[in-house]
């Protein structure tokens, strides 16, 4: 008889926690359902740029970039800086082809692409240089 109630009160422990674990799993359904049910507030549009530059243009660079002497050398040298490769990076500008080029520096657009545009330094360390680096340099 003993027995019997034992194994009675461990099948009632059991069915009482998996119970407890279905409504545990069914109130994290539910946050996760009313999560996904909200709608974010729409984020504030970042402004365009009004000034538009065509190739010929001379500008002033808004912020410090990085510019390589072709478009793969702009992306391994951002690659380079990104993951601290300063080494691989210094490599780079002692063969010519990248540069680092702070704000403020005085540049002529030559050409440009999508995402891209390259420019000729025209003030500074590094005048002279000409390479590619993102448009986003100019705005």
């Amino acid at each position: 008889m003993n027995e019997t109630m034992e194994q009675n009160k461990k099948a009632d422990m059991k069915r009482g926690a998996l119970i407890l674990l279905g409504l545990i799993v069914i109130f994290i359904v539910a946050i996760i359902v009313w999560f996904g049910s909200l709608t974010p507030e729409p984020t504030p549009q970042s402004a365009k740029p009004s000034v538009t530059y065509t190739i010929g243009d001379t500008v002033t660079l808004k912020k410090s970039t990085l510019l390589g002497r072709e478009k793969d050398d702009y992306t391994e040298a951002k690659k380079a800086m990104d993951i601290g490769d300063q080494i691989g990076f210094a490599n780079m500008v002692r063969d010519d082809k990248a540069a680092a080029i702070i704000e403020g520096t005085k540049v002529l657009i030559l050409d440009s692409s999508l995402t891209m545009i390259k420019v000729r330094v025209l003030t500074g360390g590094m005048t002279g240089f000409a390479g590619w680096g993102p448009q986003t340099l100019l705005f």
